[in-house]
């Protein structure tokens, strides 16, 4: 997730401003609860690749830091959910890069040594061009997704939900995957703007 900002504030490396976030919101369901929220049990997320399990652990940080209560797997503690992910997609296209021309000129040089006399110069020139490159250029894309909702007759509905993704610049896939301390930032404003979003907390 240390690259989805565009040129960066911490998770996600993306090119050019930290990316929006967009999110839709149900027009007629709203959380129940507004005091906790539960995660999905420890055991599934130990599943998890290791950014996605840091994600879990610093959305946690950033609810506690709102005073809201967070659980792992205990739906009849709390029927508010929250899912969350970093995905990293990459594409790759072909792409030719022109040949550039440059001109060399070469032949007698006047070097300034004598001060009488007529010198004359004589130059030529010549034109070559390199040659067209072709490759194959990838790019990565980073998608960090933020679900709410409720649990009612043990199915899961979703009430809100929100995205940022943008594409990630000068990292591997490795490197992009990861969810790290320095990703906070990022992932507190996606978590207060779900709670100002559901009148959790008001917008300062």
């Amino acid at each position: 997730m240390k690259k989805l900002f565009f040129i960066p504030i911490g998770l996600f490396l993306f090119v050019g401003c930290v990316p929006k976030i967009v999110s839709q919101k149900s027009p007629i369901l709203d959380i129940d609860e507004k005091k906790c929220f539960n995660f999905p049990a420890k055991d599934f997320i130990l599943t998890k690749d290791f950014g996605n399990q840091n994600l879990f652990i610093l959305s946690e940080k950033a609810l506690k830091e709102f005073n809201i209560k967070t659980y792992y797997g205990e739906n009849k503690i709390c029927k508010n959910y929250l899912l969350t992910s970093w995905k990293i997609t990459q594409d790759e296209s072909l792409v030719t890069d022109k040949g550039s021309s440059y001109t060399n000129t070469y032949g007698t040089i006047n070097t300034g040594l004598y001060q009488y006399g007529n010198i004359s110069t004589q130059s030529n020139s010549y034109t070559y061009t390199t040659p067209d490159v072709t490759y194959i250029k990838k790019k990565l894309y980073g998608i960090y997704s933020l679900d709410i909702g409720t649990i009612k007759d043990d199915k899961i509905i979703t009430i809100w939900k929100a995205t940022q993704s943008a594409e990630l610049v000068g990292t591997d896939i490795e490197e992009a995957a990861k969810v790290e301390d320095a990703d906070y930032p990022t992932i507190r404003n996606m978590i207060k703007t779900m709670l100002i979003e559901n009148n959790f907390v008001k917008d300062d």
